[in-house]
């Protein structure tokens, strides 16, 4: 991944988010450092800044801290979640891959509307910048079930096309493709995002689409 790539995505994150991966900057890829280093100068952040987040690091509180600051609500210092994790991620959370960028703040939108405590962290490894989603192993049924829902991955048949084919312009009624051009215009979400690492995720895991479900396809 490119320098310039990975502008683009620090220059879409929020202030917050910047400095919470500076403090990580020791595990980042040199394009990634210098991007981030950019990114919080273009904002400010001078470099004894950015060197303090990293010192800050490794002044790591108590686990019984964490769990205090984990579950204390936002203050009048902007933190935009209250559900998200500081600090590093307990070795006993578990690990969900894995997301965009993009996909990852509307999964921290949703966990915090779910009330689910959660960590986002970046994927190693990937070609391109993904990130895995933390949770606790008590709630990860819960988080399950709430992507599940958010990205439409339920037992519910699709609702079929009623009107005129956007493509072709042919009236149909009910239909899950265009019986004149083939054009797809239904589908549930299983097979809309079969190749997201999530839903493979949830397959090796036994967590994907019911049998059932699939008989009736």
């Amino acid at each position: 991944m490119r320098v310039k790539d990975f502008e683009i995505t620090y220059g879409q994150m929020s202030i917050e988010q910047l400095i919470e991966l500076a403090a990580q900057m020791a595990d980042l890829v040199p394009e990634a450092r210098i991007a981030l280093t950019a990114e919080l100068q273009k904002r400010g952040k001078q470099q004894s800044d950015i060197e303090q987040y990293s010192t800050e690091k490794s002044e790591e509180p108590s686990d019984e801290d964490r769990k205090d600051e984990a579950s204390e609500p936002a203050g009048d210092d902007g933190n935009e979640f209250t559900y998200m994790k500081k600090g590093p991620v307990p070795a006993d959370w578990i690990r969900i891959p894995s997301f965009s960028i993009d996909e990852s703040i509307s999964l921290a939108q949703h966990m915090e509307q779910c009330q689910i405590p959660f960590k986002i962290i970046q994927s190693s490894g990937c070609g391109c910048l993904q990130c895995l989603l933390c949770v606790p192993k008590d709630r990860f049924k819960d988080c399950i079930d709430a992507v599940k829902e958010s990205y439409g991955l339920t037992g519910e048949a699709p609702e079929l096309f009623t009107g005129d084919c956007p493509a072709c312009g042919t009236k149909l009624e009910n239909s899950v493709t265009c019986s004149d051009c083939g054009l797809v215009l239904c589908q549930d979400g299983w097979e809309a995002r079969s190749g997201h690492p999530f839903v493979h995720f949830l397959n090796q895991n036994g967590l994907g689409k019911p049998p059932e479900q699939e008989k009736k396809q």
